[in-house]
């Protein structure tokens, strides 16, 4: 075991987090290990014309516990006109560090879903998941996902891939995501590395002539599916309270 753990640190070398140190929208968070991740994929899709979608006041940031307990909440949303939506939420603070990040597109589009989230505990990386969710595409898209995905395990294959999926998750999942947990950090730069290059995959396709496809009502269920199925509820309901948190699921998150 201790002889794999080395091969697997000389696999991801931490340097790849210093790449993706680019360009960065207006966050006001401090450092931490997902920033830079964070900060790159929102700027894919502004470099393809995001603009903002501002939040109403209390949703887009908020400090819970301060002092050395302190967790801080920020959400950030764009609208790519014509296009779809992207969405970022990012909390950090004591031990915990969450991202999600999504990208819906408009009805009559061939786009997926860009569907992420990763959670660190400590030292430890308790769920990473990226997946391109086709529930309106035609068949073509959903090949396109597959073979991006493909390409993006063939690039890693020394990742830690889990099969233990929720209930919930497999019945959204596209089947060929990357879904990682590990005792510690060592994935994670590859991971970073992983979806930075998949969100830009997908902007750089925000540019091509959309095709018919079916009504986007397949999209409003993907959200409700997440919204209702959410693992991160018991710790949103405990930090922000219940009403706090259906309301930013409902109506902003997966509005």
């Amino acid at each position: 075991a201790a002889k794999e753990r080395r091969e697997r640190k000389k696999s991801f070398p931490l340097c790849v987090l210093c790449v993706l140190l680019r360009l960065k929208p207006d966050f006001k968070t401090v450092p931490h290990l997902l920033s830079p991740l964070r900060d790159t994929c929102a700027d894919s899709f502004v470099r393809r014309g995001a603009i903002v979608s501002p939040l109403p006041e209390g949703f887009g940031e908020a400090v819970k516990n301060p002092g050395p307990k302190e967790i801080r909440f920020e959400a950030h949303f764009w609208t790519i006109p014509n296009r779809g939506d992207f969405r970022t939420v990012h909390i950090a603070g004591g031990k915990v560090e969450i991202l999600n990040q999504f990208f819906f597109p408009f009805n009559g589009l061939e786009l997926p879903v860009f569907a992420m989230e990763y959670v660190l505990f400590g030292e430890k990386l308790a769920v990473a998941v990226l997946d391109l969710a086709n529930p309106a595409g035609t068949p073509a898209c959903a090949e396109a996902n597959r073979a991006l995905l493909r390409k993006l395990r063939a690039r890693h294959p020394a990742l830690p891939y889990a099969d233990d999926y929720p209930d919930w998750y497999r019945e959204c999942r596209s089947g060929d995501d990357l879904f990682v947990r590990s005792d510690d950090l060592v994935p994670l730069p590859a991971l970073i590395e992983a979806c930075a290059a998949l969100a830009e995959k997908i902007a750089a396709r925000l540019a091509t002539e959309p095709a018919p496809v079916a009504e986007s009502e397949a999209v409003a269920n993907y959200k409700h599916h997440h919204r209702v199925n959410s693992p991160g509820l018991p710790f949103l309901n405990r930090t922000f309270g219940p009403e706090w948190t259906e309301t930013f699921l409902r109506d902003h998150l997966f509005g």
